[in-house]
């Protein structure tokens, strides 16, 4: 059983170090506020958690588990601190940036590691291996002893105010409204998220109650479960970090396709756009975007599709040209790439009611008229 705890612990500890590695060294240029929360959260809490598992090697002596060990009650108090205000801050209450709020919750295991400390190097420090021991115990080393204990319950009651801190949080979290233009895939990701908390939770509440054994078994079984969550989570996190890679190169792609597409509109000679069979693909190239982000743009900002875009973006050059210019409108069908006079006339005539030679008459004359009004001007 000594050698199972021990691999337990080393393995957690390899799988938690690497973790907190991996997510400082990735995604670190993103800016994303939210993902940016949610990878410093992640690794801080991590940090926490690797801190009590390296403290639980020291209790195991002489063939006894020690209860309620000062050094790894306060790191798994911490580690619970540090998780729950990561939590809240993910449901909205931003309790993390309170220098009061941390000042008060981390007095108490501040305050008890200088007195485990002070206890050590003077040699006062009693290990406790069952409840029945503190009878063995008597004048100042019982009061040391009491003190603890006290100090202990304090602890407990901290967390019960935390687990309340969290437990308004995520009804805050419920109550708060969907924003909006929030991408539907972005908030599957967050309903993903809202599932890992009280997983989190449960084995960090497991955690404290191996404390109170004097037993290996419960160790053995929360660190490993813990392993297997921290393993998946680090994959589920690699695949986010790339979701909002892609997010955010995806934004960057919708700032640029509008520009180049003011830029491919007045260009008539091998242009996609006026092609009667364009092809995503074609115009993707010729706007240097992926298929994909241009297929996006199309559904996600202008709500509508590649063959209504590209009938619309068709339809609006050959009005320009039409008002513009004295070209021929059979000409200008086939520049803006109509396959015959007829689908023109439809697709015109269902959007402005009239024939485009119609329009022109009944429109080139008061456009002149602005026009010499603007240049006397």
């Amino acid at each position: 059983m000594q050698a199972l705890f021990y691999t337990c612990n080393a393995a957690l500890l390899a799988v938690l170090a690497i973790a907190i590695w991996g997510m400082f060294r990735q995604a670190r240029h993103l800016r994303d506020d939210s993902f940016q929360l949610r990878r410093k959260s992640f690794a801080a809490v991590f940090i926490t958690l690797l801190l009590y598992v390296a403290s639980t090697f020291t209790i195991y002596s002489h063939g006894r588990v020690e209860v309620l060990s000062t050094l790894a009650v306060c790191l798994h108090y911490t580690a619970m601190v540090t998780f729950i205000m990561a939590s809240c801050a993910f449901f909205g209450r931003n309790y993390y940036r309170s220098v009061l709020t941390w000042a008060f919750f981390m007095q108490y295991p501040v305050v008890m590691l200088v007195l485990h400390i002070i206890m050590r190097a003077t040699g006062r420090y009693v290990k406790l291996y069952s409840a029945s021991e503190l009878l063995r115990y008597e004048g100042n080393d019982l009061g040391l002893f009491w003190g603890r204990v006290i100090w202990l319950a304090m602890l407990t009651f901290c967390l019960l105010f935390l687990l309340c801190m969290l437990v308004g949080a995520y009804v805050h979290y419920r109550k708060r409204p969907t924003p909006a233009g929030l991408p539907a895939s972005r908030l599957n990701w967050q309903k993903k998220d809202v599932r890992y908390v009280p997983s989190y939770l449960v084995l960090i509440v497991g955690m404290m109650g191996s404390l109170y054994t004097s037993s290996l078994w419960p160790y053995v079984v929360v660190h490993l479960l813990t392993t297997v969550m921290v393993v998946r989570t680090f994959m589920v996190y690699n695949r986010y970090m790339h979701y909002i890679e892609h997010l955010a190169s995806r934004r960057e792609a919708f700032l640029h396709i509008p520009v180049r597409l003011m830029e491919l509109a007045e260009q008539e000679r091998n242009n996609p756009l006026y092609k009667s069979n364009a092809t995503l693909d074609e115009i993707a190239a010729a706007l240097d975007v992926s298929r994909k982000d241009l297929s996006d743009y199309l559904y996600e900002e202008l709500n509508t599709t590649f063959p209504s875009w590209t009938s619309e973006q068709k339809l609006s050059h050959f009005t320009k040209q039409l008002l513009r210019t004295d070209r021929k409108i059979s000409e200008l069908a086939m520049a803006c790439g109509y396959a015959s006079i007829t689908a023109l006339n439809r697709a015109f005539k269902a959007r402005y009611g009239m024939s485009p030679s119609d329009y022109r008459d009944k429109t080139t004359p008061r456009t002149e008229q602005l026009n010499v009004l603007s240049t006397r001007r």
